[in-house]
C-alpha cells in the first residue's frame, strides 16, 4: 500500500512540473539605466556578447558588462540624429559602424574615437539605415537615395545601378555559404543578385493591400482606399539558405527558392504586424520578431506566434537582439529591456497551484467574459455581418416605388375663334421588384470588404484584452505573494495595476470596474 501510495505521488509531482515548465513564460527585465529611453538600434559583439552597443534617437552608448553599466560614446551631429542600424565588424575586434540619419560612422577603438566614412553627396540622402560587409571586404550601405557600394573600405562610393536610386533601402542580406547572392530590401520591394552586386532583379513587389471601402452621402459611390505592403527586413535561413524570410508592413512572408517566388505565412498569433526585424538563435524553426505589437516568438513548423509581453510596459519594439545565453534584448520607445527565465518561487505551491490561482482571483471575471464585452462595446459581432448579408439578400423583396402624373391638353384653332381643353388629369402608381438580389446581391462586394475589415479590428481587440488582462493578473499576484519592501516600487506597482485596469476599462466601456464591484459584494 505504501509502495502504491508513494507512486501514485511521485506521478502527481512528475505531471506537476511538466505543466510547469511547458507552460511557463518568459518576462522582461529593465535593465535601461542611465541610457536615452527613445532607442531604435542595438549591437551584440560577436565575438564577445558582454559588449553591447545601443543606439537612440541622439545618441550611441556602449557596456563591456552586458548592460550592468552603460557609458556614452557619441552624438550624431545635425537636424535628424537618429542611430539606424550598428555594425560589429567580425573580422576586426573593436572595429563598428554606425548607420545614422546623418551618415555612416566608424570607430576602430570600440567606440573610443568615431569618424564619419559616408556623408551623402549631391542627389544622395545623408539617411543611412544599414550597413554591411562581404567576406571580400565590399561594403554595402542602404539608403534613403537607394543602394551605395564601396570597394575601397569607405574611401569612395558609387550608387548601384538596378536598383532606383530613389528608394528607400533598408536591408542588405547575403549567406556565408553563398557570398555571390545578395538581396536588398527597399520599399519598391526585394532585389536580388547572383553576381557579387553587378546585377540585380527586382523578385519581391511591394503589394498593395484593400484597407476599406467608403460610399459618398447619397450611396451612389463606392470608393475604395488602398495601402502597401512595403519590405522592411529580411533573414536567411543559416542551415537551408533556399528559405528566406521577409519582414514586411503586412506580415511575414517566406520563399523556399532563393527567393524566386514568395508566399504569405499565416502565423496564428502574428496576423499582419508590422514586422520591424527579424532574430533567430541557433533553431531554424524559430524566429524572434519585433513588431509595432510587440515581440513575438514564432514557431515556424507550427506557424504559431506567442506574445512575450509579461512587464514590458510597450509595444513600440523597435529592433531585438539574441545573446549566446539565450536572451532576448528588445529596444523600444520607452527603454532597453531583457527577457529573463520564470523561476520556481513565481509559483507559491505546485502540489495545489490550480487551486491557489483560484483564490486569488475568485472575485475577479474571468477572461472571457471580458472578450466578450469588449467585443460588444466596439461593435464586432460576428452576428453583425451575418445581418448585414440577411438584409441585402432581404433587399430583393423590397419594391421600387414609382409614382407619377400625367394631363391631356388639347387645342382647336379656326378663323373667328379658339379653343384650348385640358385633361383628362391621370395619375399612375407603380411598384418593381429586382429579383437578382436573391442571387447576388451589389452589396456583398461592400460587405465582404467590411468584413475583413471588422475580422481584423476584432483580432486586434481580443489580443490587446488578452496582453493587459494577463499583465493584470501577474502583477497582482506579485504584489500578494512577493509585496515590494521599498514604498516607491510598492506605490509603482500599484500604479500599474491601477492603469491595466483603466486599459480594460477603455476596452470595454467600464465594464470591467463594475464586473468587479459586483463580484466584490
Amino acid at each position: 500500500m505504501n509502495r502504491i501510495i508513494k507512486i501514485f505521488a511521485f506521478c502527481v509531482l512528475f505531471l506537476g512540473l511538466i505543466f510547469f515548465y511547458c507552460f511557463a513564460d518568459e518576462t522582461w527585465k529593465d535593465i535601461t539605466g542611465n541610457l536615452d529611453t527613445d532607442l531604435y538600434s542595438i549591437a551584440i559583439n560577436s565575438q564577445n556578447d558582454n559588449v553591447i552597443y545601443i543606439g537612440s534617437d541622439k545618441a550611441i552608448f556602449k557596456t563591456e558588462d552586458k548592460g550592468k553599466n552603460w557609458r556614452y560614446i557619441y552624438t550624431v551631429k545635425g537636424e535628424n540624429q537618429k542611430v539606424n542600424f550598428i555594425f560589429p565588424d567580425p573580422s576586426s575586434q573593436g572595429t563598428v559602424y554606425f548607420a545614422t540619419a546623418n551618415g555612416l560612422f566608424k570607430s576602430v577603438d570600440g567606440g573610443n574615437t568615431v569618424e564619419k566614412i559616408f556623408k551623402g553627396k549631391s542627389g544622395t540622402s545623408k539617411q543611412v539605415f544599414y550597413f554591411t560587409k562581404t567576406s571580400e571586404g565590399i561594403f554595402y550601405l542602404g539608403t534613403e537615395g537607394g543602394l551605395m557600394v564601396s570597394r575601397d573600405s569607405g574611401a569612395n562610393w558609387m550608387r548601384v545601378a538596378g536598383i532606383p536610386q530613389e528608394s528607400t533601402v533598408r536591408s542588405i542580406n547575403f549567406h556565408a555559404a553563398l557570398p555571390g547572392i545578395i538581396y536588398a530590401v527597399s520599399d519598391y520591394g526585394v532585389y536580388k543578385s547572383c553576381d557579387k552586386g553587378i546585377s540585380w532583379e527586382r523578385v519581391f513587389i511591394s503589394q498593395s493591400e484593400e484597407k476599406y471601402s467608403s460610399e459618398d452621402e447619397e450611396g451612389t459611390a463606392e470608393e475604395t482606399e488602398t495601402s502597401k505592403i512595403i519590405p522592411r527586413c529580411l533573414i536567411i535561413n543559416r542551415y537551408n539558405p533556399q528559405f528566406v524570410y521577409l519582414g514586411t508592413t503586412g506580415g511575414l512572408f517566406m520563399s523556399r527558392d532563393f527567393g524566386k517566388t514568395w508566399e504569405e505565412k499565416i502565423i496564428s498569433g502574428l496576423g499582419k504586424a508590422e514586422v520591424r526585424y527579424i532574430a533567430s538563435f541557433d533553431n531554424p524553426d524559430m524566429l524572434y520578431i519585433a513588431t509595432n505589437r510587440g515581440v513575438f516568438k514564432v514557431t515556424l513548423d507550427k506557424t504559431e506566434a506567442r506574445e512575450i509581453y509579461r512587464d514590458l510596459p510597450t509595444r513600440d519594439v523597435r529592433m531585438v537582439a539574441l545573446d549566446k545565453e539565450g536572451k532576448v534584448w528588445a529596444v523600444t520607445d520607452k527603454g532597453l529591456f531583457r527577457t529573463e527565465e520564470v523561476l520556481d518561487a513565481d509559483i507559491p505551491d505546485k502540489n495545489n497551484f490550480l487551486g491557489e490561482y483560484e483564490f486569488y482571483f475568485r472575485n475577479e471575471p474571468v477572461i472571457r467574459e471580458i472578450q466578450e464585452a469588449a467585443i460588444k462595446y466596439a461593435e464586432v459581432n460576428p452576428d453583425k455581418i451575418k445581418q448585414w448579408r440577411k438584409q441585402a439578400r432581404a433587399k430583393a423583396f423590397v419594391p421600387t416605388f414609382d409614382l407619377d402624373y400625367d394631363k391631356t391638353i388639347t387645342t382647336a384653332l379656326g378663323a373667328s375663334y379658339d379653343r384650348v381643353q385640358v385633361g383628362p388629369r391621370d395619375w399612375g402608381m407603380g411598384l418593381s421588384w429586382d429579383l437578382s438580389d436573391l442571387v447576388w446581391s451589389t452589396d456583398q462586394t461592400s460587405i465582404d470588404v467590411r468584413s475583413r475589415l471588422m475580422v481584423q479590428l476584432r483580432d486586434d481587440i481580443l489580443g490587446e484584452v488578452n496582453r493587459v488582462f494577463f499583465e493584470r493578473r501577474r502583477l497582482k499576484l506579485e504584489l500578494i505573494l512577493e509585496p515590494p519592501q521599498g514604498l516607491k516600487e510598492r506605490l509603482n506597482k500599484q500604479l500599474r495595476l491601477e492603469e491595466l485596469t483603466a486599459g480594460l476599462d477603455a476596452l470595454t466601456g467600464g465594464y470591467f470596474s463594475r464586473r468587479l464591484d459586483e463580484l466584490s459584494k
